[in-house]
């Protein structure tokens, strides 16, 4: 029984590998939170998560914006200048080619904003980046830059999060994970694929009539702390 076990678990984490977390990021330019959320923990800890996860990133934290006959006005948390450095943000993001390629824009755009307040970071990060500093220079000049900004406000809009930056998973918030997250992100993101592995292996078994090898209403011992399932 053990051994049936152990074999659906390892189909399970197969299946798992093809199926990704979705890490939603909602955060400001210029934020001193943000920044040490994505230069501390997302960076350093994204190559050994990336086959795990998929990221978006969302810079407008808690702007706001309007659309008028001249175009959008917005209105930034931290200034004008934490709307130009989102746009220049939202124009990286669209025009990498990756996730690994935005984790490491965007990465370099927060701590260009630390050391300098992001004089030259776009040329910097672009550069070390590979992405097109062009299409990012045409976007932030042209109504693209606006449009998306907009668009990242929307979506921002629809979680209402009370803290920068706020971290979902599947599109959920929960406080839980926003704490983990903040302190260690990939201790949290491995503890989410082991209890995703774990409740798929419960419905792989009852499907299989073995019930009984583990109970659907179970406790397992993480290296982590205790699931309920």
């Amino acid at each position: 029984m053990l051994k049936l076990s152990a074999f659906l678990l390892l189909l399970v984490l197969i299946n798992l590998s093809e199926q990704k977390i979705r890490i939603t990021i909602l955060y400001e330019s210029l934020c001193p939170d943000s920044s040490k959320f994505i230069n501390e923990q997302l960076a350093p800890c994204y190559d050994s998560i990336k086959d795990n996860v998929d990221i978006e990133f969302v810079p407008y934290g808690k702007a706001t914006h309007k659309n008028t006959t001249a175009g959008f006005k917005f209105e930034c948390q931290h200034g004008p200048r934490e709307c130009e450095l989102n746009i220049h943000h939202a124009c990286g993001i669209k025009y990498a080619s990756s996730d690994s390629q935005k984790v490491k824009f965007v990465n370099c755009m927060m701590r260009e904003a630390t050391e300098n307040n992001g004089n030259n970071a776009v040329t910097t990060c672009t550069k070390q980046t590979g992405i097109s500093f062009d299409n990012v220079s045409r976007c932030y000049s042209g109504k693209e830059g606006q449009t998306l900004h907009a668009g990242h406000g929307d979506r921002t809009e629809t979680f209402a999060p009370s803290f920068i930056p706020t971290i979902l998973f599947n599109n959920t918030f929960d406080q839980y994970n926003q704490d983990r997250a903040l302190n260690n992100l990939c201790s949290l993101v491995n503890e989410l694929c082991l209890r995703e592995a774990y409740k798929q292996l419960t419905y792989y078994n009852c499907n299989n009539y073995c019930c009984n090898c583990i109970p659907y209403n179970y406790q397992y011992n993480y290296p982590y702390g205790y699931y309920y399932g």
